[in-house]
């Protein structure tokens, strides 16, 4: 975690973002050469998981939360990875900032080319490491009511509601259909990454 000055001191003037590559002070991994990083306002962090855990115990009740505490850990993580660290860090506040930078491995990663992704590096990180991402994104982009907004983000459903959200989804927007991402399958129709030989 780093700790981020925004301002001049003197008068508040904000300084704005920084890049998450820029947060970086030497990480590397003796083993895998490809690396991607993101970052994230710690208070940004925070909130997700608090406005999260308020959601679900609000919607599915405190008893189904905690009976799938587990589950529901490890979906926010996910989601925060993808909606809340990006590619740059936008300051808001004067004065002192937490920062938390990410690092990941990512050799098998395909080549981002901007003029077919237009939503960053991170953004195209997710659509090729976390099949709930690429679905959020493939039906965005691609569905009847497509809205086609980088920004659109992951649902916060009970348990049993988000595992049937994805799965009504997955055959029609599972498959990759970027070209270019990992598992493309350049037919007439976009098989899961499991049926891509």
């Amino acid at each position: 975690m780093y700790r981020i000055h925004s301002s001049d001191g003197r008068s508040c003037k904000l300084l704005g973002s920084s890049s998450s590559a820029d947060l970086n002070t030497g990480s590397h991994d003796n083993c895998i050469s490809q690396l991607h990083y993101a970052a994230a306002l710690m208070s940004d962090i925070e909130k997700a998981r608090s406005d999260y855990e308020k959601h679900i115990i609000d919607s599915c009740g405190k008893a189904a939360y905690w009976a799938n505490k587990a589950w529901y850990d490890a979906y926010i993580e996910q989601w925060i990875n993808c909606y809340v660290f990006t590619d740059t860090v936008n300051f808001s506040d004067c004065g002192s900032n937490q920062v938390v930078m990410r690092v990941y491995e990512a050799d098998s990663m395909p080549r981002l080319d901007p003029h077919i992704w237009t939503c960053g590096e991170h953004a195209w990180f997710c659509y090729n490491t976390y099949q709930d991402y690429r679905i959020v994104y493939n039906q965005n982009f691609y569905g009847n009511s497509a809205k086609k907004d980088c920004q659109v983000k992951g649902p916060w459903l009970c348990k049993e509601s988000s595992i049937g959200w994805y799965a009504n989804l997955q055959s029609t927007y599972g498959g990759a259909r970027v070209l270019g991402s990992n598992g493309y399958y350049a037919g007439k129709h976009f098989p899961t990454n499991a049926s891509v030989q």
